[in-house]
């Protein structure tokens, strides 16, 4: 297995969906009003049954249904609101097959729920603006794996695989050692596959080392990486990962006393 073949799976996938690209496009010129989003969702019925299913998902705790797609963006943002229609694409586009990282495809989508979400109540606090660009990339911080998994399976290394990333202690590197690219790399070649701007690419792009990363994109890998290392395909927010995340947020410079009160509100949110 090699880059290479990691970089032709990559270049074999569907572009954005038409809705997608029109949602995107809004976002190039800064945060959009919500009427012109929600009228982009809207003419696309499929889309708008995905997010308005995952709004209404039982984690967010809301005693009402949530029935229309202007309620869902004045209830959650437009920022979040992008979150969910990415990946509702992904969940489209792709097959889920987790086999090799010893999880099924609802356990993967929920880990990926939990990673937005703990995003959304910490970088909120730390910086509002930051977040609205953080929150979206959340969302899609594992998709990478998703390749990988299907590179693994047909090249009949599962076992194999499955073992490394069991015992080892740094996910990255198991990648790596099996297909030549970690799935943040592999991250980074689906965003520019997909035109997505500067932001989530270069984010992702540093996400393994982010004090390599310029000082432009910089904070986005260190909050990115932070979240990942807490809540991930082996452990979420478990004593471990927490102490390591702990680790990471002295390490960057950010307030410990926002991000523990926020993993206290998040750990009981759970409890919904």
């Amino acid at each position: 297995m090699s880059f290479e073949s990691m970089v032709k799976r990559v270049r074999s996938l569907p572009a954005l969906s038409e809705s997608l690209m029109k949602i995107e496009e809004l976002y190039t010129q800064g945060q959009p009003e919500a009427q012109d989003l929600v009228k982009i969702i809207e003419s696309d019925p499929v889309l708008t049954a995905n997010i308005l299913a995952k709004v209404n998902a039982p984690f967010y705790g809301f005693s009402k249904n949530i029935v229309s797609i202007f309620q869902a963006v004045i209830l959650f943002g437009p920022t979040t609101i992008r979150g969910f229609a990415l990946s509702s694409f992904v969940d489209n586009t792709f097959k889920f097959n987790m086999e090799p990282y010893g999880i099924n495809g609802k356990k993967f989508k929920e880990i990926s729920v939990f990673q937005s979400s703990f995003m959304f109540q910490w970088y909120m606090r730390v910086d509002m603006e930051v977040a609205k660009s953080l929150i979206p990339i959340s969302f899609l911080l594992e998709v990478g794996k998703i390749i990988i998994a299907k590179e693994i399976i047909e090249n009949s290394d599962t076992q194999k695989f499955s073992q490394s990333i069991k015992e080892g202690d740094i996910i990255a590197k198991v990648e790596e050692d099996f297909v030549g690219i970690s799935s943040s790399k592999v991250n980074t070649l689906l965003f520019d596959h997909w035109n997505f701007n500067d932001l989530f690419v270069d984010s992702m792009l540093y996400l393994d080392n982010p004090s390599f990363a310029p000082e432009k994109y910089k904070h986005l890998s260190e909050a990115l990486d932070v979240v990942q290392t807490c809540i991930n395909i082996k452990e979420v927010m478990s004593e471990k990962s927490l102490k390591n995340g702990r680790k990471k947020v002295k390490e960057y410079n950010l307030s410990l006393d926002i991000f523990d009160r926020t993993v206290q509100r998040w750990r009981q949110t759970l409890e919904y």
